[in-house]
């Protein structure tokens, strides 16, 4: 399989994927990768710690050895 740079204009925003405007991948052996901008990528760890915390707390969930 052949991997090349990809051109801005192939560029598709999540929110045109979401909406239906665009197909996202169609082939398993695509890559998705989500670039966030806003800075909110910081919020979504101190939330993700959150819910652990939580989960452990109630003594649900379960841990996977990858």
């Amino acid at each position: 399989m052949q991997r090349g740079v990809i051109k801005w204009e192939q560029l598709i925003e999540i929110g045109e994927i979401l909406a239906g405007k665009k197909d996202g991948r169609t082939k398993a052996e695509q890559i998705t990768f989500y670039k966030n901008n806003a800075g909110q990528g910081v919020a979504d760890v101190a939330l993700g710690a959150l819910v652990l915390e939580q989960v452990k707390k109630k003594g649900a969930g379960q841990t996977l050895n990858i």
